[in-house]
């Protein structure tokens, strides 16, 4: 581990809030894994994705992706163009609604510079990709089954929000940064301003658990679900690593920031507190 550590010293300037690399250890063996939480459209987050996969050389890359996005972002990056998820949306009738699905899809499933990096980062050094994440489209035919429970369906959702308690007043600064992306202009530099800011992981929080309040059911699709599954597929392999030794032990996992709280509070409520460190300082 603290080999490991010495070499991410080569990168300190990438971490400006080490709050977004997390260390999680198996108490059974020397298993460990670099829980990594990104922006996906962020260029700061692909540097980042490098920086750690290269000092730590792991043998095993996870990545919030499932199988089927994995290959249409490889194919993608091999073509020259960017991913994009928002054809995969739900569709509805309602031009307004069809906004926020192809935002929710653009957004809460990984398409950008961060997954492609691990990805090549991985075969670099022959690390094994794992896509950690629930197939998209189970999760957009959830996503749909969610909506479908608001009296009204769709309707019924964007009235339940729009008559929601306001955000806590620190968040207002957040939620203003995230306009333009409400407007629709997704990939604006001040986008990726307003994205970069949500690393924040105190802030991405309070917004999460406001979220949650207003639509549970949403966010149990988008957030929470994923969460366990990727939790799950990590410690299936910490159970794995029983068997292993040397860097075999090493795994690096690239998460959406948004997925870091749940994955780190279900592996301490496995695996206690002491198997879990926060990287805040590289020295």
């Amino acid at each position: 581990m603290y080999q490991a550590l010495n070499r991410l010293s080569t990168h300190r300037l990438l971490f400006r809030n080490g709050s977004n690399l997390t260390l999680l250890r198996s108490p059974k063996s020397d298993f460990e894994v670099y829980l990594l939480g990104t922006a996906h459209v962020s260029e700061r987050s692909e540097q980042e994705v490098r920086g750690v996969i290269g000092a730590v050389r792991p043998a095993a890359v996870m990545v919030e992706l499932c199988q089927a996005r994995a290959d249409h972002l490889r194919s993608s990056a091999g073509a020259g163009r960017r991913a994009s998820n928002a054809g995969d949306a739900p569709k509805f009738k309602d031009p307004l609604l069809q906004q926020a699905a192809d935002l929710i899809a653009e957004l809460a499933f990984a398409s950008g510079k961060d997954m492609a990096a691990a990805m090549e980062e991985a075969d670099a050094i022959g690390a094994r990709v794992i896509c950690g994440d629930i197939p998209q489209n189970e999760t957009l035919m959830a996503l749909q089954r969610a909506v479908a429970t608001f009296p009204g369906g769709g309707l019924g959702m964007m009235s339940r929000i729009a008559r929601a308690p306001p955000p806590p007043r620190h968040l207002e600064a957040v939620l203003q940064k995230l306009q333009p992306i409400l407007s629709g202009g997704i990939h604006t530099s001040s986008v990726r301003d307003a994205i970069e800011a949500l690393k924040d992981r105190k802030a991405l929080g309070d917004l999460n658990a406001w979220l949650s309040d207003v639509s549970p059911e949403l966010m149990g699709v988008i957030l929470q679900r994923r969460d366990h599954h990727m939790f799950e597929n990590l410690n299936a392999m910490a159970e794995a690593s029983l068997a292993l030794k040397g860097t075999e032990l090493r795994t690096v996992a690239v998460v959406g920031v948004a997925h870091m709280d749940g994955i780190e509070n279900k592996w301490v409520n496995k695996h206690g507190t002491s198997t879990i460190q926060s990287i805040k300082s590289i020295a």
